[in-house]
């Protein structure tokens, strides 16, 4: 669950360019390789790309991530690790936040994305890059988020293209007034008192 109270201001982010940003550990088959094929392609639709869109990681990487990292591809960072409290204001100053799964198939993977429920608190949309069926889109059903699996470049590639169009505008398309009620700390202890307070009286 997400506390309510940890819930901070964010103001629009004053620069222009579409920034996206990845914080959390990125190793073995949980990689962000496929960016590589996705900006090669946007850069055929969009030349200049790195002059409207940035991405920032931050987070442990192992030595394959890490080569990664060390192209320098326009428009991409590695910042390193971050403390709890310096990575939820990086989230605040993106216009998207990624998340990056296994491509796993969710029958061979047992976990809770609990990294979604810490980007909420940023209230930002959410790109997602996961299987089909996984928890990650279970967990995002109610919240503005855009899901692809790895392979799917080509659709990546237009989201981005349309994020980009979004950010001539007043960037509501980026930003989240409602969060899902079911994973808020604050409703599942209403409803845990309201069952307890019925066993008591029965």
């Amino acid at each position: 669950v997400y506390d309510p109270q940890e819930i901070t201001s964010h103001p629009k982010p004053m620069d222009k360019k579409l920034r996206i940003v990845y914080t959390g550990g990125l190793g073995g088959k949980r990689s962000v390789f496929f960016l590589e094929e996705v900006l090669n392609l946007l850069r055929r639709r969009l030349p200049a790309y790195h002059e409207k869109i940035e991405f920032i990681f931050a987070g442990d990487v192992d030595r394959k991530n890490k080569q990664f990292f060390g192209k320098d591809l326009a428009g991409i960072k590695h910042v390193g690790l971050l403390s709890y409290a310096d990575a939820k204001e990086l989230c605040q100053t993106a216009r998207l936040l990624l998340v990056v799964d296994n491509p796993t198939k969710p029958t061979d993977a047992i976990y809770f994305p609990s990294k979604v429920l810490d980007y909420f608190l940023s209230k930002r949309k959410i790109w997602a890059v996961t299987p089909q069926n996984s928890a990650t889109r279970d967990v995002l059903v109610g919240y503005p988020h855009a899901a692809f699996e790895h392979t799917d470049i080509e659709a990546m590639v237009q989201f981005l293209l349309r994020s980009v169009e979004e950010l001539k505008t007043d960037g509501e398309y980026f930003q989240v007034n409602n969060l899902p009620e079911r994973f808020s700390a604050q409703q599942n202890a209403e409803k845990l008192a309201q069952l307890i307070s019925g066993v008591v009286r029965s």
